[in-house]
């Protein structure tokens, strides 16, 4: 081999390994945006669905399928008929409805805020789906959160009566 084909395919050598690092950090910051904007769609599928079975007059469904554990259990615990709630909040008009494709959506841990008016609606990732982590609220509420508050509330009688604590991962009744 003569001094400039070594040469040449020592520059081929450096190309390649060029190449195949610039690629595989190309796909490593790609990896992580397309797990965000994925899971952020899963987000937006579920508020979507939840706002097709609302304007269909679907609440059982919702309350059944889209809720998450914690919002079962609370209504479990308060004997809240969550069909017949959430019909009532719906007629007053429910600002989930307004969730489009530019509302913005931020994830954190298993948590998802979405901005879709004056108070953030939260959902949570717990046995592999999205589920709500709050009751679909209409346009006079001004409470945020207010699963967790109430979660928070309950938990020290809970401890006192050595009964199970009310958190994300809590199953639905």
């Amino acid at each position: 081999m003569s001094p400039a084909q070594r040469g040449r395919s020592g520059m081929s050598r450096c190309f390649l390994a060029a190449l195949l690092v610039s690629c595989a950090l190309s796909a490593f910051s790609c990896g992580g945006q397309s797990a965000t904007s994925h899971t952020q769609s899963e987000v937006r599928a579920l508020y979507s669905a939840v706002a097709a079975d609302g304007r269909t007059h679907r609440f059982a469904s919702i309350c059944e399928d889209d809720y998450s554990g914690l919002l079962k259990q609370l209504d479990y615990l308060f004997k809240v008929n969550c069909p017949k709630a959430l019909a009532s909040e719906w007629a007053e008009g429910v600002q989930l409805t307004h969730i489009g494709p530019r509302t913005r959506i931020t994830i954190t841990g298993k948590t998802a805020t979405v901005f879709d008016g004056p108070i953030p609606d939260r959902a949570v990732h717990v046995r592999g789906r999205w589920a709500l982590l709050e009751s679909p609220r209409n346009h006079g509420s001004t409470r945020s959160n207010e699963a967790l508050e109430v979660a928070r509330e309950l938990n020290p009688g809970f401890r006192k009566e050595h009964l199970p604590e009310l958190n994300l991962e809590t199953p639905g009744p």
